[in-house]
């Protein structure tokens, strides 16, 4: 098979996937506010513009920060929760707040 010939054929096994996709994913309801949940949950202790409003909290607006992390290391921190010995306090699991989901928190993510 040529490799025109491989390319039509991974579209024709893709293409109804990628179609299907924006069905999917409106399918789940509405989009999670990211904002609204950052400042039920965590704007406490991460303060309004990130910086921090305690000892070992970190600082979200360096250019080093904990953001820096891959998108993967992050969204499981806010699912899992993070437990550092140093840091004046921990980040619960799905910040505190056993209602919110995975979805939630990815939001949160966006909205940093």
């Amino acid at each position: 098979m040529t490799r025109a010939g491989q390319y039509r054929t991974v579209i024709a096994l893709v293409l109804p996937t990628l179609v299907a996709m924006p069905t999917l994913v409106f399918a789940r309801g509405p989009t999670p506010d990211g904002a609204a949940i950052y400042a039920g949950q965590c704007l406490a202790c991460h303060g309004a513009n990130g910086a921090g409003t305690m000892p070992g909290v970190p600082d979200f607006t360096g250019s080093s920060g904990v953001l820096r992390k891959s998108g993967y290391v992050l969204l499981s921190s806010l699912i899992d929760g993070v437990q550092r010995p140093e840091a004046a306090a921990t980040v619960p699991a799905l910040g505190g707040n056993p209602a919110l989901t995975p979805a939630d928190m990815r939001a949160v993510l966006n909205f940093l």
